[in-house]
């Protein structure tokens, strides 16, 4: 697995959206605010909370990202790839 490049994060009550890019393949992402809730074990009232989840969990999310861009899920142009549950083992 190639390092994946995450920038530009912004958290809003969807999730925390970012641009990712590995191996000349990018897209936009979301990690959802229940996948961010879970992985902190606590609920996420507040756009910093969600920033210090991603971050905290950066690894995690980096994997799924990865998985995400290596299955074609690159989004069209503008459009937003919102990773899934699946990406993420050990969640129920």
């Amino acid at each position: 697995m190639s390092k994946v490049e995450m920038t530009g994060m912004q958290a809003s009550t969807d999730g925390v959206a970012f641009s990712a890019s590995a191996a000349g393949t990018q897209g936009l992402f979301l990690v959802p605010v229940d996948i961010l809730s879970d992985l902190a074990c606590s609920s996420m009232d507040f756009e910093d909370e969600m920033l210090e989840a991603f971050a905290a969990h950066s690894g995690v999310i980096e994997k799924a990202t990865w998985a995400a861009l290596a299955d074609g899920q690159a989004a069209e142009a503008g459009e937003r790839v919102v990773l899934s549950r699946a990406g993420f083992p050990g969640l129920d």
